[in-house]
């Protein structure tokens, strides 16, 4: 019966084993799924600042196409008013107009700069993910 003893013995440790593994791999199931929970709350995130950073630049954008517009009825002014003076209060107004335009294209370039960082930090954020 010695045998039959080690017999039974050896089944109450299957059984127990097989319990044993069934836990286990029910609390890695567990630690996976709140892995992929994290990650998606991760994900989204990441989803909102970039949809922010894409907003942001937007506004950006359209500025800069403001700015553009500004400057292109600036020169469209300093034109007519060339065409239509000929005397020194033309030649004042012309002075202020080309320092206005200048200053314009330094502002569109400085917003095509803002532009550029910021759509390098997207990508350098967006290669991170």
């Amino acid at each position: 019966d010695r045998e039959s003893g080690l017999k039974r013995k050896l089944d109450e440790s299957t059984q127990t084993l097989r319990q044993s593994n069934e836990r286990s791999k029910s609390g890695i199931r567990d630690v996976m799924m709140k892995n992929l929970e994290n990650r998606n709350k991760n994900l989204e995130k990441t989803i909102e600042n970039e949809r922010s950073k894409i907003t942001t630049l937007q506004r950006t954008i359209d500025r800069e196409s403001g700015l553009k517009r500004k400057l292109d009825e600036s020169t469209q002014t300093l034109r007519q008013s060339n065409e239509r003076s000929k005397s020194g209060i033309r030649d004042v107004m012309m002075k202020n107009l080309e320092n206005r335009n200048k200053n314009l294209e330094k502002t569109i370039e400085n917003e095509r700069s803002k532009i550029t960082t910021l759509q390098r930090t997207i990508d350098r954020e967006s290669g991170l993910k």
